[in-house]
């Protein structure tokens, strides 16, 4: 199957079960230094695809350098969230849900939600999440 529509699917059934505004598929490209939105969903979708972000800014950068997933109910009171995304799709992020994606040890991506239903926005969610992130890093891996 083709990688793009792979992550299309991943990111919009992902969507779906967490009843998210929003959400993105990022790869970490090959030099390690930037991280590519390769496919998003919902309200900003189209300006955000296709962004590549340094791996030292925001959310999906620090999940990528520290290889752990991020909860956060309010992005405004934390200081891992970069603020330009939105002002570049005109979305207003207000909570985030960010894992890896991990193949042997390895983050190869990210999966993000944003505004989802609040009791997906727990632990229990997070790990929810990580199972659909490890799945999904195989079927990526694989397809690369």
């Amino acid at each position: 199957m083709d990688l793009q529509k792979i992550l299309s699917q991943v990111i919009s059934s992902t969507n779906e079960i967490f009843e998210a505004e929003a959400g993105s598929v990022a790869l970490l490209d090959p030099g390690g230094e930037t991280i590519t939105i390769r496919a998003a969903v919902g309200a900003g979708a189209d300006a955000v695809r296709g962004l590549s972000l340094p791996v030292s800014k925001g959310v999906i950068g620090w999940v990528v350098t520290y290889e752990k997933p991020a909860l956060i109910p309010d992005v405004w009171q934390d200081d891992r969230f970069n603020s330009a995304v939105d002002k570049e799709s005109g979305f207003h992020t207000e909570s985030i849900l960010c894992v890896p994606m991990q193949v042997d040890n390895h983050t190869i991506g990210v999966i993000e939600l944003m505004n989802m239903r609040p009791d997906y926005l727990s632990e229990n969610g997070l790990k929810i999440l990580g199972v659909i992130a490890d799945h999904a890093a195989l079927v990526i891996e694989n397809a690369q």
